[in-house]
């Protein structure tokens, strides 16, 4: 062993013994408790006194405007991607009716298929993977599923006689009036029933909010000359009224590739108030409030609560209520930016 080694192990072994010392002499002192929290509740006390409220109020609906568009937009961005892809499978579904397999063996991927009316007789499904798969009022008589995966796939008035099930996560939620006479059942899969996944491309909407995502950097950086050059509460003026212009463009998209611009494009507006609004919220206020102001962007995730709220009512519905909802909020968030200071000549 090195001497180099042999001094990193002892100055690691000091290390420790000075961090259990402290933990054991460390004692937590009431009398400390107390003042830091009558400091904070007076600070609260002074952010919504007559001299501030109209900032803090004004900088919490700018919060609240800002976590709708970053935690609720952005978040319906990727569940609109997610029912592309699910419309262009079903557009692309291919339709078996009424054909009758008899002694038949599946093997492999069956993808994006419904079988209408069809009947299997000793008919064998052997290491399958169903992708959205569809059985409608199909009968099965004598057939065998072993080793079996499946992915929104599910069987509806289906009939089962004499069939075996035999390591198959064909669990019963995916049997939907259908009937089993003599029908055996040896071996689920040891896995959760639940199924998590939606789609059989997740990792493509994964990347696709990965490369979304990616516009914070962009977003930030150019920021920092804009703030410079028109001041704190005219960037995020124009930000959020940008914001609520781009949201509109989402019905002019069908794509793939044109959402995710879209989505990329919106992200960084978003991002690009982030900055100018978290310096306003501090400037505006003396030193000694503002960490307590800081926490005023707190309030915020009472808009990201409501956007998710707002947007798993109504998605299923039309995607015309998410988009007026975050326009005619970013709209009024930027207006209410206008009521602000301007605090960049300001001395600190």
């Amino acid at each position: 062993m090195s001497t180099n080694a042999c001094l990193s192990g002892i100055i690691v072994i000091k290390c420790y013994q000075s961090f259990i010392c402290r933990r054991k002499k460390v004692k937590m002192n009431p009398g400390k408790v107390q003042p830091a929290i009558t400091r904070a509740l007076q600070n609260t006390k002074e952010l919504l006194s007559p001299r501030f409220a109209r900032y803090s109020i004004i900088i919490a609906l700018l919060w609240i405007g800002n976590c709708i568009g970053a935690y609720g937009m952005i978040v319906w961005f990727v569940e609109y991607l997610n029912r592309l892809e699910i419309q262009e499978m079903k557009l692309s579904r291919i339709h078996i009716i009424n054909q009758s397999f008899d002694r038949a063996f599946f093997n492999g991927t069956i993808e994006n298929l419904e079988y209408i009316g069809c009947t299997f007789k000793n008919s064998v499904f052997e290491d399958v993977k169903f992708d959205s798969v569809s059985f409608v009022g199909s009968n099965f008589t004598r057939c065998t599923f072993e080793n079996i995966q499946s992915l929104l796939t599910d069987f509806i008035d289906c009939s089962f006689v004499e069939t075996i099930f035999n390591k198959t996560d064909l669990y019963k939620y995916k049997f939907s009036s259908s009937t089993f006479h003599q029908t055996q059942l040896h071996e689920d899969k040891n896995q959760c029933h639940v199924p998590f996944k939606q789609s059989s491309h997740q990792e493509t909407i994964l990347i696709d909010n990965l490369i979304s995502q990616s516009a914070l950097v962009p977003g930030v950086l150019l920021s920092l000359p804009v703030i410079k050059c028109i001041g704190r509460r005219y960037a995020i003026v124009v930000s959020l009224l940008l914001c609520s212009i781009c949201v509109f463009f989402i019905w002019l998209v069908n794509t793939r590739t044109s959402t995710v611009a879209l989505q990329t494009i919106f992200g960084g507006l978003v991002y690009f108030a982030w900055n100018p609004l978290e310096i306003l919220t501090t400037e505006l206020f003396p030193t000694h409030l503002r960490s307590s102001a800081l926490g005023i962007s707190g309030v915020g995730r009472l808009g990201a609560v409501l956007a998710n709220f707002v947007f798993a009512e109504f998605i299923d519905l039309s995607k015309a209520v998410p988009v007026l909802f975050t326009s005619l909020v970013m709209t009024l968030s930027g207006v209410c930016a206008l009521f602000l200071p301007e605090s960049q000549d300001w001395i600190m």
